[in-house]
């Protein structure tokens, strides 16, 4: 009975991801870190499914194949057991650092666990360790299971805690999600605990999966695919959140950023290197704000960016931020033109009584009247030479 129960488990399990990756692959991967770490977590989290379903039918059972497969599948079972939560924490590194690839030092401290729990797991083909096979062919939980166990949720704790710490740069939608992500598994151990028959750490992965994937689609959803900053969605989710919640005891500032005679730029070199132009500002904005800050396209050439006022940061440091970065890509010559900026600034105070929309207004307007003024004087220089 205890073996068909955890089949029918795999089973399951193995249906929600067969349907996660078979979506995933047919919207495409678009070269992301976070959706191809996703697509190695799915496979590894199958793996685990069969082998927890492999040893099931396997223990007890006195034939030569079955003795000699046992040990070897709870072996690669404990070795990987650690890996799905580790590419969980990968996926999420991903996700809040926009993609970059983690530093060394980072991917060492990420590794070196798994590395450890699969010398402890091979040790125990021969020393009863972390797992043990009786003479009637038998598994059981060795002396120092506990080992494996705290190797899989350290990955786990630790991801809690970094979206836990992350979670005022998400709106509200996401960071349920994502904390719903590692709570699940947690609530599958911590019942596993008590019910000692029950095993169920891998389906309830596999709908955490599920929780994820709709995450990533949400991402793709408020994602800019041509500069990889978030779009207007995300932007004027994030700007709601702050007036409809609560939020106004912090002061909100806006940057809005338009960049001049783009149509020109569009209609006499091509729209190939527009979209370069598009994707060096994008990438200078992004390297002006700090990484918990909303950095967003919100039309065709104009940009913005949202924090909170405090300390280390002021709208006086990201203005500057920008010149100095702006001045450093005109430097490089990458363009037979200059490329230039209209800027606009706004803050909303605490004590402001400013809605979501006057606060767009006012960053929109304070934009355009430097792009008129900047206009104004070109023409007076025009005029003058």
């Amino acid at each position: 009975m205890q073996t068909a129960y955890e089949v029918q488990n795999a089973a399951v399990g193995l249906f929600l991801l067969s349907v996660v990756f078979f979506n995933l692959r047919r919207h495409g991967i678009r070269h992301k870190h976070s959706q191809t770490t996703f697509l190695y977590m799915l496979v590894f989290n199958a793996l685990l499914l069969v082998l927890d379903a492999g040893m099931s039918l396997l223990s007890g059972r006195a034939d030569e194949l079955s003795r000699g497969a046992l040990p070897f599948a709870v072996a690669a079972y404990y070795t990987l057991a650690p890996v799905p939560g580790a590419l969980l924490v990968l996926y999420l590194y991903h996700l809040i650092r926009r993609e970059q690839s983690p530093k060394p030092a980072f991917l060492f401290a990420l590794v070196l666990p798994i590395a450890l729990n699969a010398l402890f797991s091979l040790i125990s083909l021969r020393f009863a360790f972390t797992f043990t096979i009786a003479a009637n062919n038998v598994y059981a939980r060795g002396p120092y299971f506990a080992l494996m166990v705290a190797v899989c949720y350290s990955y786990i704790l630790f991801y809690l805690a970094t979206v836990w710490y992350k979670r005022a740069a998400m709106i509200r939608q996401e960071f349920s999600i994502l904390l719903s992500g590692a709570l699940l598994p947690v609530a599958a151990g911590i019942a596993e605990g008590v019910l000692p028959n029950l095993n169920v750490i891998w389906l309830a992965f596999s709908l955490a999966s599920l929780l994820l994937y709709i995450n990533m689609q949400n991402v793709q959803a408020n994602t800019d695919h041509l500069t990889g900053l978030y779009n207007r969605r995300r932007f004027d989710a994030v700007l709601e959140a702050y007036f409809s919640t609560g939020s106004k005891h912090k002061r909100l500032c806006g940057v809005m950023v338009d960049i001049d005679r783009f149509k020109l730029i569009n209609d006499r070199y091509g729209h190939d290197t527009g979209d370069r132009v598009l994707r060096s500002v994008a990438e200078l904005l992004r390297r002006s704000a700090r990484r918990k800050d909303l950095v967003a396209r919100v039309g065709g050439d104009e940009f913005a960016i949202l924090f909170g006022a405090g300390a280390g940061m002021t709208t006086d440091d990201v203005l500057k931020n920008i010149s100095s970065g702006l001045a450093a890509l005109n430097a490089r010559k990458l363009y037979p033109f200059t490329v230039s900026l209209s800027i606009g600034s706004e803050t909303c105070g605490i004590k402001s009584h400013m809605t979501q929309r006057e606060f767009y207004k006012r960053l929109d307007t304070s934009m355009y009247e430097q792009k008129r003024a900047a206009l104004s004087e070109a023409e007076n220089a025009d005029a003058r030479g």
